[in-house]
């Protein structure tokens, strides 16, 4: 598995985006969140730390397209976790706040620290031996908080937390399910004034 083709994919997806939204009298806006997440699973002892980023392009304060990618530690196996998943986003557009719901399908590498020790460029991106890759779905509730909720500027910055869980089908190469909270900052950009 190669690392190009998703955040290629990201890319492809937000300049496409971008453009189509000059095009639209709808509003759309670029969006941009990262921060640290802290997790358990169902395994016994099972807890986590590590950091993650999402990006995402949102149509008409309602619904959003996002992708997003996580790296953590682990410590049953003493474990590095990376992660991508696609989804979809949908927000209560409220005065101050937005609160939302994401669905989305995930695939999540796993691999034991010593492995990732001796090749750490391409444990960075997920691939090399002794990983164990899984697909599965979750589900996100959380909210943005805008931090300057008067103002009208076409780049608006917004504090988001949110929980996370994940469930996999297949609970021998790891974990079936997980929880995770994040405590992210980002903003959203306003691509077509």
């Amino acid at each position: 598995m190669r690392a190009g083709p998703p955040f290629l994919a990201a890319a492809i997806f937000v300049a496409l985006a971008s453009a189509s939204a000059r095009a639209h009298a709808t509003p759309v806006e670029l969006q941009l969140m990262e921060g640290p997440v802290a997790f358990a699973t169902t395994w016994r002892g099972d807890f986590g730390v590590g950091e993650t980023l999402r990006t995402g392009v949102r149509f008409g304060n309602l619904v959003a397209l996002d992708f997003q990618g996580w790296k953590s530690f682990a410590t049953v196996d003493t474990r590095l976790v990376t992660g991508l998943s696609l989804g979809i986003t949908g927000y209560l557009p409220l005065e101050g706040q937005h609160p939302f719901f994401r669905s989305f399908v995930l695939r999540q590498m796993e691999q034991g620290l010593v492995s990732a020790q001796n090749a750490p460029i391409e444990a960075f991106f997920g691939v090399g031996d002794g990983i164990r890759a899984r697909t599965g779905a979750g589900f996100c509730l959380g909210t943005e908080i805008l931090l300057r909720p008067k103002a009208e500027e076409r780049l608006r910055w917004v504090l988001i937390p949110e929980v996370s869980a994940n469930y996999f089908a297949d609970g021998v190469l790891g974990p079936r399910a997980s929880v995770s909270l994040t405590l992210g900052l980002g903003f959203n950009f306003q691509a077509n004034p």
